[in-house]
């Protein structure tokens, strides 16, 4: 009982953690519809669908494998686009972003 206490405590602080890991990578995606300025996706369940700004899918691929605050700051300075931690985040709760140490 105590090792699925522990799990369900670890499990919980990782939902509810504000941290963002040093490197992440990009877990695969499922496009569940598009307009002009948007992509609905889903990543892993078909019943939790996330909107993204179509500029922020576009950029996704300059978050892997590297430093994230480099990345932030290579965005800013290519794209024009400043994105937050706080974003970073919410693409990891929605398992889109992975730490890189995690299973593939």
């Amino acid at each position: 009982m105590l090792v699925f206490t522990k799990l369900v405590q670890e499990a919980y602080d990782r939902l509810t953690s504000n941290q963002v890991p040093e490197i992440v990578r990009l877990k695969p995606v499922q496009i569940m519809g598009m307009g002009q300025d948007w992509v609905q996706v889903t990543a892993y369940s078909g019943n939790d669908p996330l909107k993204l700004p179509r500029k922020l899918l576009e950029v996704l691929p300059y978050l892997q494998s590297q430093p994230i605050s480099e990345a932030l700051q290579t965005i800013q300075r290519e794209k024009g686009i400043r994105l937050s931690r706080d974003v970073v985040r919410k693409l990891i709760d929605f398992d889109i972003l992975a730490a890189e140490s995690e299973e593939k």
